[in-house]
């Protein structure tokens, strides 16, 4: 059965967060009986874990620990506490970066017409004259002809400033969704959990191709956000939206935690890996800067107390002090 893409990514996260506490801590027999439960809630859960296990024990990384206890279930995938090494934490590192590529990006990514890293913000004149900037990891393919104009986001956040063209209209395809306009301005962040448009100036019609939701028109200072075919739309001050991006902010009022992360990662390098549900519990209210994401991650320890545990420089594990 075709398993979701978050889904897959929350299971990368759990087993290695069971595969770091393991490695750095010292658990109970109670808290190995809940790394059971976990992997016996469904067979992807056993997957995760036995794969990623299997290849740090293959490496060396982790070895078997000896564990008196009466569950020899427990026993079988108890890997023994242990520092990582540098070459170790690169070992852990490789593995973890080759498994998110494997569970989250497309391979049409590395193919895209315009890619964009992480640290960078571009902006690309099309043929037509409109305008597309771009900021951090962002790809996205381009298809013109003399009937449409149309953009491909794979991933990342644009902001378009369309050239007007009444013949051919202009269309961001993002996934299943489609997002219309004439001329008009708008920025779009698009990440694993969900879409935003954020509109700046005129209007935009955007629908579904598989009509997972009802078409709606988004009219200046409003937002849109879609996730799993579900819609809510909220004011905004675009002028603050249209400030924070070229000061190269981002703005949050509430937002749970695992989704600023989410935005945050899409600025540096780092892999972060954390608990999506747990830290989903935390709300951010703040001005983060995405030229400086270290200091951004170090104002969100503050707030929240976390923990954050660098790994090399290629992968952040974070998690909040109260976890077990």
């Amino acid at each position: 059965m075709h398993q979701n893409p978050e889904d897959q990514d929350q299971l990368l996260n759990e087993a290695a967060d069971w595969l770091l506490r393991l490695s750095h801590d010292d658990l109970d027999i109670e808290q190995l009986q809940q790394l059971q439960q976990w992997k016996m809630q469904s067979p992807q859960h056993q997957q995760a874990f036995d794969k990623m296990a299997q290849f740090i024990q293959g490496l060396d990384v982790l070895k078997q620990q000896q564990i008196k206890s009466q569950h020899p279930l427990i026993r079988k995938h108890i890997v023994k506490k242990k520092s990582l090494s540098k070459t170790a934490a690169k070992s852990l590192l490789l593995f973890i970066v080759a498994a998110g590529l494997i569970y989250q990006l497309p391979i049409q990514r590395w193919r895209a017409d315009q890619l964009n890293a992480a640290k960078q913000w571009q902006q690309q004149i099309l043929s037509d004259h409109s305008q597309i900037l771009l900021a951090g990891k962002t790809a996205y393919n381009i298809d013109y002809s003399n009937q449409k104009r149309k953009i491909q986001l794979l991933e990342g956040d644009i902001w378009v400033d369309v050239a007007k063209d009444h013949q051919r209209p202009f269309i961001v395809s993002v996934g299943d969704v489609q997002i219309e306009a004439l001329g008009t301005q708008f920025v779009i962040r698009r990440d694993a959990q969900q879409l935003e448009v954020n509109m700046l100036e005129s209007k935009t019609k955007i629908y579904s191709a598989s009509q997972q939701f009802k078409s709606f028109q988004l009219n200046t200072g409003q937002r849109a956000r879609i996730h799993d075919g579900q819609v809510s739309v909220q004011n905004i001050d675009q002028k603050q939206v249209a400030q924070a991006w070229q000061q190269k902010k981002l703005v949050v009022n509430d937002m749970p935690l695992d989704q600023v992360l989410t935005m945050l990662e899409k600025y540096q390098n780092s892999k972060y890996l954390y608990n999506r549900q747990r830290l989903s519990q935390y709300k951010v209210t703040a001005v983060l800067p995405l030229d400086q994401t270290d200091t951004a991650l170090a104002l969100l320890q503050e707030q929240l107390s976390l923990q954050i545990y660098p790994v090399g420089s290629l992968l952040t594990w974070i998690k909040a002090k109260n976890n077990n």
